[in-house]
């Protein structure tokens, strides 16, 4: 579980040093071996769910399915996701996307290469029927949303804020999600969080306080994860857009 329940990410990790992680070879192309690091904020083996940052120097992958359902937020660097039709796409820094766990792809990366990264391993995940059919997905930060219903009102401090949406990804079990959602100013009173969240903010600020009075403000361009189980409120002060990454288990005790 993570050392802070909520955390400002950082490219370096907390420390300022990432952590060696050996390469899985079996999956690469190339023989030459890659010098990769990482640092996990969230570690959740129960449920097969990590937030974390990842770098890497020049590798190839094979042309296989992916190990997980799992979102990236590009640091720096590009990588080249090549379709098993020959297609290829060129993600740099800044872009955003996610592939689902059995979707066919390789990965070509020519230069260094960091990340921030959900990932999530279903222990009881089937292969799709069709698994040609999966794709995976660029998210588009700035598109249009869709009005959605908001947090109930018995949950807020205050007026009633007017939100959108625009779902990018659920897994199949309708566990792990991705949106892009914004708000006008909204306080929340203090509960429980029920999911392990991740959120990039694209515009505004949030402030979320936790259980011991002290206040987490978080910022335009700021990444920060919120672990399940953390007590909090969370108050935005005008409008308010973010990437959004949650983990809620069918179950919550």
């Amino acid at each position: 579980m993570p050392s802070s329940k909520i955390a400002l990410l950082t490219p370096d990790g907390p420390s300022g040093k990432l952590e060696r992680r050996g390469p899985r070879m079996d999956r690469q192309e190339s023989r030459e071996v890659p010098v990769q690091n990482g640092y996990r904020w969230i570690d959740d083996p129960g449920y097969g769910v990590v937030m974390s940052v990842w770098d890497s120097t020049p590798c190839t992958s094979k042309m296989l399915p992916f190990f997980q359902h799992e979102l990236m937020m590009v640091l720096d660097g590009s990588v080249t996701i090549v379709e098993p039709d020959g297609r290829e796409t060129t993600v740099s820094a800044g872009g955003c996307f996610i592939f689902p766990r059995g979707c066919v792809r390789q990965w070509k990366q020519t230069e260094y290469f960091r990340k921030y990264a959900v990932g999530f391993n279903d222990a009881l995940w089937q292969e799709p029927t069709n698994p040609a059919a999966l794709r995976w997905v660029l998210v588009d930060p700035n598109g249009p949303l869709e009005a959605s219903d908001g947090p109930p009102t018995g949950s807020l401090l205050g007026p009633t804020p007017v939100q959108h949406e625009r779902r990018w990804f659920a897994d199949p079990t309708g566990q792990m999600t991705v949106r892009v959602w914004d708000t006008t100013a909204c306080h929340r009173k203090r509960s429980t969080a029920r999911a392990h969240e991740w959120n990039y903010v694209l515009d505004g600020s949030v402030t979320l306080t936790d259980e011991a009075g002290m206040g987490h403000h978080f910022k335009k361009g700021d990444t920060f994860v919120v672990a399940r189980g953390t007590v909090h409120d969370w108050r935005c002060p005008g409008y308010f857009r973010a990437i959004h990454c949650a983990f809620q288990p069918k179950a919550v005790s």
